[in-house]
């Protein structure tokens, strides 16, 4: 193969680079150059790909990042080493001697660095990824490892151009008009590069200070790979940056996000950061908020929903469930040795926890101490995920997930709809008729449905028109039926059906007012580190309160207490033990985030390599 790497220089010792197709030695429409390997690809090929990119760039094949991309707005920084990061669309980093691209094949390639700090980065913007914020990720990203926004250089490399990208109505509706070209044919187009400059201008990159696009990707079948003109299974062009000069590197902040929690991983090791919304962040905070208050209703009190209904008093918080998997579809679960160990890592930790509390205050009411106890920890170490019901379904969930997400991401946008409404109509269907596979909505067909709804509202945005005010309303109306339901039905069907369906998660007002929730904190937007701080709290604040320590002791408590005091000073015990509660979280989680990340680290470097594949 010949040499095909085009250098554009964007300062001293930093260059960006295109990879054209080169020569045609393996047939259509994988020939010439392709470095990407998920694209099936014969694997062969691709190594001679990158080992004649490599060579052309003066560095080892070990130091070429290809990262996994998944059409997301999520971000990995590169501190270590170099890898080649699974389930990321952009790569930001402060190494020397390492090149970092992005795979595309019609999208739009940018890449950015700021000279005077040494950080670079590649993003990979489809049009799913640009609306979904992949662009600004990638620029806070930067600006956390130092870089400063006015002396961030970019360059786009090729892309489909306007007049080759045509989209339907649905799409077209979600671009500004002024990127949106009615009259080159039937069907509308899009100028996505424009829109990613307007984006980068917006953020902040001045425009001279953005080249590119430089050629289309469609018309130019010769040098560049398209998916329009030869499909989805074909090879991708690689737009990426190097930085040739080494100097002392710079990391200011990166959280870390998934269900185990906050806290900040060592400097030391790869750190993959969505950069999520602080909105949605409060949600998570809402969300587990939601949980304890109506455990405490349930079990804190002497109210019986099982027998009276859910009522006024939970109807207005028991979508807390549903939220926390409307967030994991939103954002997307990525399946890794890393997320899934720490995952395992808290909840035996929390385990522990809560078996030494728990047999503790046991030994205090009875008057003696019997260390025999203890053994119910190492039953309990035996099976971390099936003591709480949530953990493992979502444990199944997350199993699952890489199946559920190559069916969402290859799915068109008729397809997601029909999809989302063949699963809400099952999960309903199934609460109604009390089928098996639903049991009060605490199944997997229900996460899998929740997870699908919130990929569907991430990627296509399909209520953005509704009113905020409209959305309160929604979940206003929901919560009172839903409350009142027990009341709507003659006497003899109440106990038979009301009660238990107004209980159940899949519950059609319940589903629909989770989503309104959801909808309303996508409309707005903050940053904070102290919301994303408690937040990383909720998972070990939902293990807290419902393992054995709960249920047998602080429940018990705050139920003696409600029947012996004035309602007033209940109401004031309840919001004391709801502060307690989440400030134990908060700190225990600190406590264990300053350990288990390294924990983590070293049993990682017991699996076998041949196990340690892309997904995992």
């Amino acid at each position: 193969m010949e040499q095909i790497t085009n250098i554009y220089s964007l300062s001293d010792g930093i260059d960006a680079f295109v990879v054209t197709r080169g020569d045609a030695r393996q047939p259509d429409p994988y020939s010439g150059i392709n470095v990407c390997h998920y694209v099936n690809d014969d694997p062969a090929h691709v190594r001679d790909s990158r080992a004649v990119v490599c060579r052309s760039l003066g560095i080892g094949e070990d130091n070429l990042v290809v990262p996994r991309q998944i059409h997301s707005a999520d971000v990995a920084i590169l501190i270590g080493g170099p890898s080649s990061p699974y389930g990321v669309d952009a790569v930001v980093t402060t190494l020397s001697g390492v090149a970092i691209g992005v795979s595309t094949a019609d999208c739009v390639p940018v890449v950015m660095a700021d000279v005077s700090s040494g950080v670079i980065a590649a993003a990979h913007a489809g049009w799913r990824g640009a609306l979904a914020g992949i662009i600004e990720n990638t620029i806070v990203a930067m600006v956390d490892c130092g870089a400063s926004v006015p002396e961030i250089k970019a360059f786009i490399g090729p892309c489909i151009c306007r007049k080759c990208f045509e989209v339907g109505d649905e799409v077209a509706a979600l671009f500004p008009d002024e990127y949106v070209s009615r009259n080159l044919g039937a069907k509308l187009h899009v100028d996505l590069a424009a829109y990613v400059c307007g984006v980068l201008v917006g953020q902040g990159v001045l425009d001279d200070n953005i080249q590119g696009p430089i050629g289309c990707t469609r018309c130019n079948p010769q040098s560049y790979f398209s998916a329009r003109r030869l499909g989805i299974n074909s090879g991708r062009t690689f737009t990426g940056i190097i930085r040739r000069k080494k100097i002392k590197m710079h990391i200011q902040n990166a959280d870390n996000h998934n269900i185990t929690g906050g806290g900040k991983r060592p400097a030391s090791e790869e750190v993959r950061s969505s950069l999520r919304d602080s909105s949605i962040e409060l949600l998570r905070i809402v969300a587990m908020s939601m949980i304890v208050v109506h455990h405490f209703v349930v079990h804190g009190s002497t109210y019986d929903y099982k027998v009276s209904g859910l009522g006024l008093q939970n109807s207005f918080i028991y979508y807390g469930v549903n939220l926390f998997i409307l967030i994991s579809g939103y954002y997307g679960i990525r399946v890794r040795w890393k997320s899934f160990l720490l995952l395992l890592v808290t909840v035996m930790f929390f385990i522990v926890v809560d078996t030494v509390c728990d047999r503790s205050l046991t030994w205090m009411e009875n008057g003696n101490v019997d260390l025999s106890d203890l053994l119910i920890l190492c039953v309990e170490m035996f099976r971390p995920f099936t003591r709480w019901w949530f953990i493992s379904c979502y444990v199944m969930l997350y199993m699952f997930a890489p199946l559920v997400n190559i069916g969402l991401q290859s799915s068109t946008s008729r397809q997601l709809r029909v999809i989302v409404a063949m699963a809400f109509c099952y999960n309903v269907y199934a609460a109604l008729s009390y089928d098996y596979a639903s049991s009060y909505g605490r199944m997997l067909p229900q996460f899998v449905m929740l997870y699908i709804i919130g990929y569907w509202i991430k990627v296509e945005k399909p209520f953005k028109s509704v009113p905020v005010a409209w959305l309160i309303v929604i979940v206003v109306a929901s919560s009172l039926l839903n409350g009142c339901l027990l009341q709507l039905l003659p006497e003899p069907y109440r106990v038979k059906y009301s009660v238990i369906y107004s209980v159940h998660y899949a519950n059609v007002l319940c589903l629909v007012g989770s989503v309104a929730i959801f909808l309303i904190f996508t409309r707005f937007s903050f940053r904070s580190r102290f919301v994303n701080s408690v937040a990383g709290a909720s998972l070990g604040c939902y293990l807290l309160q419902d393992g054995d320590t709960g249920p047998y002791h602080i429940y018990v408590l705050q139920k003696h207490f409600f029947v012996t005091h004035p309602f007033a000073e209940s109401l004031l015990m309840y919001a004391a033990s709801f502060v307690a509660l989440w400030a134990a979280s908060w700190t225990l989680t600190w406590f264990k985030n300053l350990w288990a990340p390294a924990l983590v680290n070293g049993m990682i470097r017991f699996i076998p390599s041949r196990f340690k594949r892309d997904i995992w």
